[in-house]
């Protein structure tokens, strides 16, 4: 719940910022989303959901570090 809660509070936080502070929220905020796709793997490891929930709620996921990815990596203007 709390890597879950980390990435929006992350980005809400990083994108008003400028420089440093920005990119390091931003980070932190993929580095959340990803150990969120962490603990789907457990939870389906485990039995804790089913296949195709966990299935689902992964797509989401990679959606959302696909996102970040591209505003961590983007050009500086």
């Amino acid at each position: 719940r709390r890597a879950a809660a980390s990435v929006p509070l992350n980005v809400a936080e990083g994108l008003p910022s400028r420089g440093r502070n920005r990119g390091a929220h931003l980070q932190r905020a993929l580095g959340s989303a990803r150990e969120c796709v962490a603990c789907l793997d457990v939870a389906a490891a485990l039995g804790y959901a089913s296949d195709a929930l966990v299935a689902e709620a992964r797509a989401r996921v990679d959606r959302c570090c696909a996102a970040l990815w591209c505003l961590v990596h983007r050009p500086r203007s």
